[in-house]
């Protein structure tokens, strides 16, 4: 199941953790607790944020936490990180609703999805700041803060990218793909 997942998205990084394409990746998303990647710091974007001052720049050297989430440090404050939860909604493929890493997991395993199966994901991200002065304190952080369900304030932003990904798969294209059908 883990494999059929990572295989249907883009990769984004190669082995060398070099960037190779822009986009979302299920292999980032599901990372080993305490990978390090590097990302350009424009890819790094959420839906909904808290907790911090948005205009600060980001480090570009992202960190996979466990359970989908990955955090990074934001450039000048030593003890400032940010911590992002990722949820995903396949249009297809799958039961249609938004699920945490831990959920997508066990739901297609559940359905016996093969390697081969087509899925087509949205990813919505919450974005907050945490105050720690180590990656095992922020590691220790983002586990206890993390959300059991979705915020609603999320739930209210991606409603909109939902809608548009799905008229583009309604239109043939892949979401987020451009089209030149008028």
């Amino acid at each position: 199941m883990l494999v059929a997942l990572a295989c249907l998205v883009p990769v984004l990084c190669g082995a060398q953790g070099a960037p190779v394409s822009d986009g979302h990746n299920l292999q980032d998303f599901i990372a080993p607790p305490g990978t390090k990647q590097i990302y350009k710091p424009s890819m790094l974007h959420a839906d909904f944020t808290t907790g911090y001052d948005r205009r600060i720049p980001l480090d570009s050297v992202v960190y996979a936490l466990d359970n989908g989430a990955r955090c990074c440090r934001l450039v000048g404050k030593d003890s400032l990180w940010v911590v992002d939860y990722t949820w995903v909604y396949p249009h297809q493929g799958m039961p249609k609703r938004w699920y945490d890493a831990e959920d997508l997991l066990r739901v297609g395993d559940s359905l016996g999805l093969g390697d081969s199966s087509p899925i087509v994901l949205t990813f919505g991200t919450y974005r907050i700041g945490v105050h720690a002065h180590s990656f095992e304190q922020v590691r220790s952080e983002a586990k206890r803060l993390r959300p059991s369900k979705m915020p609603p304030e999320l739930s209210g932003r991606l409603r909109l990218k939902l809608e548009t990904a799905q008229k583009a798969i309604d239109r043939g294209a892949a979401p987020g793909a451009s089209s030149t059908k008028p």
